[in-house]
């Protein structure tokens, strides 16, 4: 089984694949690669600590070899009287932990970063300055112009108003989407367990997913998570590169 995961030597290209080209083959081959490269000995020592700290969380801080042969053990393998006695300080820290996360509140908000937004904004500017023109050329329209538009005296008053009170309906709709799903999914129900996560295994993680026409999201355990670790990250820290 090994033989034919390894098969792929050549991380498909994620980026510059089309769309159009992400077919059957092209995950197939993205699957067999990422398998290829589960047995990466930094993947593995991160699960090793991790099961170790599950355990120390569980109470079960005996499970290690080395502590039960060389302490509960003697030369010949029989058991010692010496008792096993345990003081669980992993778990009231990780249990603080996910109390505090759980009062914690997560706000959103979103912002245009696309040049597309300054467009937009001087378009409709644009258009109230256009009023502004008009009303001082046929001041007759003029109390129905500021009425329905929002226009001002002069130019500077039209600027100040629009700046003063402009919103992109953009971000404004986007922000209405994100509070719509958090509703729904009650993403709050989700950060005590990641919370936990996140202190015994470093990652919590949320699979989004699509159900009757609604974005739903699963808490996946981090044990069971299968890492892309395809792209290397380094970082310093003491020296040392990892």
């Amino acid at each position: 089984m090994l033989n034919i995961i390894s098969l792929t030597p050549v991380r498909p290209n994620r980026v510059r694949t089309p769309e159009r080209d992400k077919k059957e083959q092209y995950h197939t081959d993205q699957a067999r690669w990422i398998m290829g490269r589960s047995g990466d000995p930094k993947l593995e020592e991160w699960r090793r600590y991790s099961e170790i700290n599950r355990n120390f969380y569980a109470n079960k801080q005996w499970d290690m070899p080395e502590d039960v042969q060389q302490f509960l053990m003697d030369e010949s393998g029989q058991n010692t009287n010496r008792v096993k006695v345990t003081f669980n300080y992993i778990q009231p820290m990780v249990e603080q932990g996910r109390g505090n996360a759980m009062r914690m509140s997560f706000d959103h908000s979103a912002q245009s970063i696309s040049p597309l937004a300054i467009v937009r904004k001087e378009a409709d500017l644009g258009k109230l300055l256009f009023f502004n023109d008009v009303a001082i050329v046929s001041p007759e329209l003029k109390p129905e112009l500021q009425n329905r538009f929002g226009i001002g005296d002069t130019k500077e008053d039209t600027t100040r108003l629009y700046d003063n009170t402009y919103v992109d309906n953009y971000s404004l709709g986007l922000e209405r989407l994100c509070k719509y799903v958090m509703d729904a999914n009650d993403m709050n129900q989700y950060k005590g367990d990641l919370a936990k996560d996140m202190y015994l295994e470093g990652i919590g993680i949320l699979k989004p997913y699509i159900h009757s026409g609604e974005q739903r999201f699963e808490r996946i355990l981090p044990e069971t998570f299968g890492f892309d670790n395809g792209e290397v990250i380094i970082s310093k820290r003491n020296d040392e590169t990892y």
